[in-house]
């Protein structure tokens, strides 16, 4: 281990936040995606 001593983020350790936000970033970006290319899945070729 590097360090002892674990930062806190919104009272979670660290490695929880980070792995919350990426997964709420990449919902987040998954949603967009759909939204803005749902045109193109109904029939446009």
């Amino acid at each position: 281990m590097a360090n002892r001593l674990e930062p806190y983020v919104l009272g979670l350790p660290f490695n929880m936040f980070w792995n919350i936000l990426v997964l709420v970033l990449v919902l987040i970006n998954s949603a967009l995606l759909y939204r803005f290319d749902e045109g193109k899945l109904q029939g446009g070729s």
